[in-house]
């Protein structure tokens, strides 16, 4: 007789123990926002843009990022656009792009240190970097 009070004793339990955990939650609470990224571009997608040569020079990146949030120069005095958050990697993390742009001394003296010739276009990019915001300020001041 004691074995089966105490059966039904844990039985009433347990089934308390789930109803009681049931009713707890909070059924009608929203749910926290989901982590969204910003209207931001795969990375990959834009190394494919770079190795397409779709970025070449500045008429490109315009077509493609629209007007840059900061110009500015570098310690060269190299133009430099940043577009500020525009690519997001795979790990969530999310970067800014810097582009500087040859003069066209510094272009025909580049090509001709590389044995090579070309004809310079107004704007075309000399450098290209995917950057945190942290990291521009530190190096170029950009805020």
């Amino acid at each position: 007789m004691v074995k089966k009070m105490f059966i039904l004793v844990m039985v009433l339990v347990l089934t308390m123990t789930i109803f009681l955990t049931g009713c707890s939650e909070d059924k009608g609470a929203i749910p926290p926002a989901k982590k969204e990224k910003p209207n931001t571009m795969p990375i990959e997608e834009f190394n494919k843009l770079l190795d397409d040569q779709k970025l070449k020079n500045m008429g490109a990146i315009t077509d493609v990022f629209g007007t840059a949030d900061k110009v500015t120069q570098d310690d060269k005095g190299h133009t430099v656009w940043v577009y500020f958050d525009r690519v997001h990697y795979k790990s969530g993390n999310i970067a800014s792009l810097l582009f500087s742009f040859y003069t066209e001394e510094e272009y025909k003296k580049f090509m001709a240190s590389m044995g090579l010739s070309g004809e310079y276009e107004e704007g075309m990019v000399a450098k290209t970097e995917p950057l945190t915001r942290e990291r521009l300020k530190s190096l170029y001041g950009i805020e």
